[in-house]
């Protein structure tokens, strides 16, 4: 046999792709992967909790000690109104209701049926109808136990940066932190329509549902992207949406709010 020597082919030290292309196609099977896990896991949370006893959400509650973080000050003009609403929510736990001492305007859910409301909410509220609701969307979180999912949430989220030592890295945590305010952001409008629910039953109308957030709107949406809570103006356009739906009236008289002692 004759050897016949030739010079190699071209190109056989260079790559078919470019280095953009293996970045392109490494990122996006690791932003893939993430979302796999992302959304698997989610799914494991929310199941689990879902399935979750009261006792054990009372006794996580006492683990976490929440009421030794706050002002335990009640009032009963709030428990008043809180029962109202309790009497339409079909809850398996009683509800207690707390005012912290704090200028923003805030309210919000804990484990074990709390509810904390800031004292710069019950400055802004001009109606009970307005407070209300506030109330109402609150115990939406309680039914969907979103204050339980999220903090499964978070600690899956940080369990898998943390795991595939991604704590450094820019992009995977923007992305770990913008698929959980996206959950987030859910949660919220389902639990805004919870609190129309609670104002329909215990009102028979939807007076005053939109005034809290309509003064809170700031016009600037671009705010509250990668936010826990989506912006005011998305909320209001929801709830209007669902009023008309339902036919709710909107023009009642709304009941007055009484003083906070």
């Amino acid at each position: 046999m004759r050897y016949n020597p030739k010079l190699p082919d071209e190109g056989i030290n260079s790559k078919d792709s470019t280095f953009f292309h293996d970045f392109l196609k490494y990122s996006v099977q690791l932003f893939a992967t993430l979302l796999i896990l992302v959304v698997a896991a989610n799914f494991i949370v929310d199941f689990a909790i879902s399935h979750l006893s009261v006792e054990s959400e009372k006794y996580l509650a006492k683990k976490l000690h929440l009421e030794g973080f706050y002002d335990a000050k009640k009032s009963k003009y709030l428990s008043d109104v809180a029962t109202r609403l309790y009497a339409c929510s079909n809850l398996p736990y009683d509800i207690n209701i707390s005012i912290i001492n704090e200028e923003s305007p805030n309210a919000f859910a804990a484990a074990g049926g709390e509810i904390f409301v800031t004292q710069g909410l019950l400055d802004k509220v001009e109606s009970e109808n307005e407070l209300s609701f506030v109330i109402g969307h609150e115990l939406g979180h309680f039914k969907h136990r979103d204050h339980l999912k999220a903090i499964g949430h978070n600690i899956i989220f940080q369990s898998i940066g943390s795991l595939l030592g991604f704590e450094s890295n820019g992009g995977v945590n923007l992305f770990l932190n913008f698929g959980n305010s996206l959950y987030s952001q859910k949660a919220e409008l389902q639990a805004d329509l919870y609190g129309l629910d609670m104002m329909e039953c215990a009102y028979g109308n939807a007076v005053d549902t939109l005034s809290f957030f309509e003064k809170m709107d700031d016009k600037q949406s671009w705010k509250y992207i990668g936010a826990t809570h989506p912006d005011f103006g998305k909320r209001i356009a929801s709830l209007k949406r669902e009023i008309q739906k339902r036919g709710l009236d909107t023009r009642a008289k709304p009941v007055k709010l009484k003083p906070f002692y």
